[in-house]
């Protein structure tokens, strides 16, 4: 059975301004979610990230014709 989730995949250009601190030392989640996977712990890093943000989420805005795209962090808007 396969479950709807969203995931974002990021890949970090050198060249393109991003909060590298944040993803580079956020926790890595990848061998708490899949522990037979624990090994490539080195080239995949797994965020939770309300848990590292201040329960704040990671708005990403994409155009995935143009592969450009802008993220922030944003509190998650209250449903009326």
């Amino acid at each position: 059975m396969f479950h709807k989730i969203q995931i974002l995949h990021h890949s970090y250009h050198p060249e393109k301004p991003v909060q590298e601190e944040f993803f580079l030392h956020s926790p890595n989640m990848l061998a708490t979610l899949a522990p037979d996977l624990a090994a490539y712990s080195e080239v995949v890093h797994v965020l939770h990230v309300p848990g590292c943000a201040q329960q704040r989420l990671l708005q990403v805005y994409q155009d995935g014709k143009e592969q450009m795209g802008v993220g922030f962090f944003a509190h998650r808007e209250e449903e009326e």
